[in-house]
């Protein structure tokens, strides 16, 4: 069967002299895995298409019997095309295609986290926001559609020097610690929820230090893995010092 659908590249490898293997999260089948053959030499026709991040219109051969189907075309829409020379947003694009790589089951299509993940990564292209309040926002958007969204509360009239215990079972700000919990600066807090209250463009102008970074990063990690039952390791969030 021949299938004509939007993707985006989450990650490529060699295959052979002048293939490439690309893993794809596309929105009629979610996350497939395909063969572009002949993609490495220097007249394909799959062109730029196949850079990671790159959001495209693709044609697959789809064969139920098979996890790896052969790619028949791709063409970027355009739509990042600015996100690819800009390291930093690059690489907060990368830490979100590995969310949707390690998460996502084969086969399973999402229409509303194939929404979220095009939208955080033209967001990412636009460059009018900080790159991880953008990352973090769709960290919360993705765990609000995996069923366990996190109940951040807005607490005023808080010292940012006070610390918050937060259950990592549901986000909430509670009195009693144990390993179910995660100690929070009042800052890093409040942080979380902008990110996950406000949109793109009320966070416009934000800019975060690398410590205000760490310290909501580390939270959404652990949350993320609490409810994964493993642990949430993103190896791109290396290249930032994150992990």
């Amino acid at each position: 069967m021949i299938v004509k659908t939007e993707a985006v590249v989450l990650k490529t490898a060699k295959q052979g002299d002048t293939s490439k293997i690309a893993s794809l999260y596309t929105d009629s089948h979610g996350l497939i895995s395909v063969i572009a053959k002949g993609a490495r030499n220097s007249k394909s026709k799959f062109g730029s298409a196949l850079e990671p991040l790159s959001i495209d219109e693709i044609t697959f051969y789809h064969k139920p019997s098979t996890e790896l189907y052969l790619l028949s075309n791709a063409d970027s829409t355009g739509k990042i095309r600015k996100l690819q020379s800009n390291t930093e947003y690059l690489i907060h694009g990368l830490m979100i295609a590995e969310t949707i790589m390690i998460s996502q089951v084969k086969h399973s299509p999402n229409a509303e986290l194939s929404f979220i993940l095009k939208e955080s990564l033209m967001e990412l292209n636009r460059a009018l926001c900080d790159p991880f309040a953008i990352f973090a926002s769709f960290l919360l958007k993705f765990s609000n559609e995996m069923g366990f969204a996190p109940e951040i509360e807005n607490l005023h009239d808080i010292s940012p020097l006070v610390h918050i215990t937060v259950s990592l079972q549901n986000g909430c700000s509670c009195t009693n610690r144990s390993d179910k919990t995660i100690q929070l600066s009042a800052d890093a807090y409040s942080l979380i929820s902008k990110f996950n209250e406000l949109p793109y463009d009320a966070l416009e102008g934000l800019k975060l230090n690398f410590n205000q970074r760490l310290e909501v990063f580390s939270f959404l990690v652990r949350y993320i893995s609490y409810h994964f039952d493993k642990r949430f390791v993103l190896k791109s969030a290396g290249l930032l010092n994150y992990g």
